[in-house]
């Protein structure tokens, strides 16, 4: 990136209105035992979960059964009699047939919610600094930002004001010793490694939730892209110790599902797929 050729332009700058923020619940913090009895639990509730769908599966008679085997797996294909699907969801007939009025659907639509989505990834630098790839209809900046965005990577959702927010996170993580290291490592080997900078971001408020864009000179800042931003940050600002916890959560999680794994390695098993035939709207036939 040609930061220095840059002209910094702070987010405060194109600031909008702050919504209502939605705070979330602040939960507890796992121990690695608490961690392995979720895990254990998660499993035992999947594997009900799969015995009962087998037997819901199996539960019809079939026309016909056909098995393949792989050698490494097995799949049985189950053919089933014709099955009537429902062709509209009750929420549109109820639409057609007037039940709603046009008042009705005019304050049912003032006050849903609407509906976002904000896609991005992210580069976090020592858990400090996350630089932020922004990208929409050939439009591209790239955001600095204060948060470590790890603990936004698991967010999926928020919401402020009537606004819901769909979000979908790649994050990586570049730890400066870890570069010098392997600079030193690659030298040794009469190779050259240059390790990947840190940006700076003293012109950041060290004291919140705080982001800058780079932009050159005569850029136009799309509004949705601070209107995202601010709404990220606002939301780390209001639930930053929630954050953190269910990231630090997730890792004990992820470490107790590991080792669930490593004590009980997959078993192979039978795939088995009912299917229906559709009847043909031209000639009636199956």
């Amino acid at each position: 990136m040609k930061r220095f050729g840059y002209t910094l332009l702070l987010a405060a700058l194109f600031s909008i209105a702050k919504a209502d923020e939605v705070k979330i619940q602040i939960p507890a913090l796992l121990t690695g035992r608490d961690a392995d009895a979720i895990v254990k639990e998660q499993m035992r509730v999947a594997a009900q979960r799969e015995k009962e769908t087998l037997q819901s599966i199996m539960a019809s008679r079939p026309l016909s059964t056909v098995l393949t085997d792989s050698g490494t797996a097995k799949t049985i294909m189950r053919r089933l009699p014709p099955k009537a699907w429902p062709m509209k969801p009750a929420f549109d007939q109820a639409l057609e047939a007037g039940q709603w009025s046009e008042e009705q659907k005019a304050e049912w639509e003032a006050s849903s919610t609407h509906d976002l989505t904000i896609m991005l990834s992210a580069t976090v630098y020592d858990h400090k600094l996350s630089e932020i790839q922004w990208r929409k209809d050939g439009l591209e900046f790239t955001v600095l930002s204060n948060i470590d965005f790890n603990y936004l990577s698991s967010l999926g959702e928020m919401e402020n004001g009537l606004t819901h927010w769909s979000c979908f996170f790649l994050v990586d993580n570049v730890d400066a010793e870890l570069e010098q290291q392997a600079a030193r490592r690659v030298a040794a080997e009469g190779e050259v490694y240059i390790p990947q900078p840190v940006p700076d971001g003293s012109m950041l408020d060290s004291g919140k939730a705080d982001y800058a864009i780079y932009a050159e000179p005569g850029d136009q800042i799309p509004p949705e892209l601070v209107e995202q931003m601010d709404a990220l940050h606002q939301h780390f600002a209001a639930n930053e110790q929630a954050l953190k916890r269910t990231w630090l959560n997730r890792q004990e999680l992820n470490k107790a599902h590991q080792a669930w794994q490593k004590a009980n390695p997959p078993v192979p098993k039978k795939t088995v797929i009912n299917f229906w035939p559709v009847r043909s709207r031209t000639n009636g036939r199956n």
